[in-house]
This record gives C-alpha cells, sequence and structure tokens, in this order.
C-alpha cells in the first residue's frame, strides 16, 4: 500500500485485510461495490437526517435529554457511514475515489428523486424552497420589504 494516489487496478486492500484485490475482476468489484456503499451510505445519512427531525419533533415533550439521545445516535450512525466512506477512499486509488465520489452524487440523487415522488410539498421544505424554515423566512423577509415600500413612498 502506498501513501499517495495510484491508478494501479490492483495490489491494496478494500475495506479489510482478508479483501485484497489483486485481478482485474476484484478490482471491478471494488469498484462496483464503492459506488453501491457511498450511495447506500448517502441515503441513509440523508434518511437518517430526515428521520432524527421527525423524532425530534415528536419528542420535544421528553426534555433535552430525550432531545440528546436521538441527535447523538443519529449522528454516530452518520459518521459510521461517512468513516466507512472515508477507508474506502484511503485504499490511495484513484479510480475507488472516483468510484466513492460518483456513488455519493447517485445516492443524494436518489434520495431527492424519492423524496420528491413524495410530493412536493415534502421535498421542496427540505431545502427551503416550500413552506418549510427558510421558505416560511423568505415569505415573511419579502412581506416585510413590501411593508417598508410602502410606509416609505
Amino acid at each position: 500500500m502506498s501513501p499517495f494516489f495510484t491508478s494501479r487496478a490492483g495490489d491494496f486492500f478494500w475495506l479489510f485485510k482478508g479483501a485484497r484485490v489483486e485481478s482485474g475482476g476484484e478490482f471491478a468489484g471494488a469498484i462496483i461495490g464503492s459506488i453501491a456503499f457511498a450511495a447506500f451510505a448517502t441515503t441513509g445519512v440523508e434518511a437518517a437526517k430526515k428521520m432524527e427531525r421527525q423524532m425530534l419533533g415528536r419528542h420535544s415533550g421528553g426534555g433535552p435529554f430525550a432531545g440528546a439521545l436521538i441527535g447523538g445516535i443519529a449522528h454516530g450512525f452518520r459518521l459510521a457511514l461517512h468513516y466507512l466512506a472515508m477507508l474506502l477512499i484511503m485504499t490511495f486509488n484513484v479510480w475507488v475515489f472516483l468510484a466513492v465520489v460518483v456513488g455519493h452524487g447517485i445516492g443524494y440523487a436518489t434520495y431527492r428523486l424519492a423524496g420528491g415522488m413524495l410530493g412536493r410539498g415534502q421535498a421542496t421544505d427540505e431545502i427551503g424552497l416550500g413552506s418549510g424554515a427558510l421558505g416560511k423566512a423568505a415569505d415573511s423577509s419579502s412581506d416585510s420589504d413590501a411593508r417598508a415600500k410602502e410606509d416609505c413612498c
């Protein structure tokens, strides 16, 4: 293993010592596995964020301990997925690195498309374009701008 990026198609470990990549077929499996894992990780992270927000909204009466516990568990899950993706990148193989980046993009797009199928309101609320917090803030700022123009002119 080299501490420098390489584009060789073999001679590295994929996640653990027993998964040594030496042949072309193993290398193809490592690339496909990297894309699949990164897509799963990103989809899982985004879903965990959404679930955490929903659970915190439902359990707001449980006090600060319940919120901290739910947030801590969700944060630990997200970090575990990110660290495993980092281990893939630490093979220092350029092709595995690109596969992880592509997989993260596929995972994020998949999550957004699945959210979009649930209804425009839910998908746009999450990114602040609907009636969610940022959308409401944008609406209230435009209302205050309109009121300021009425007052001054």
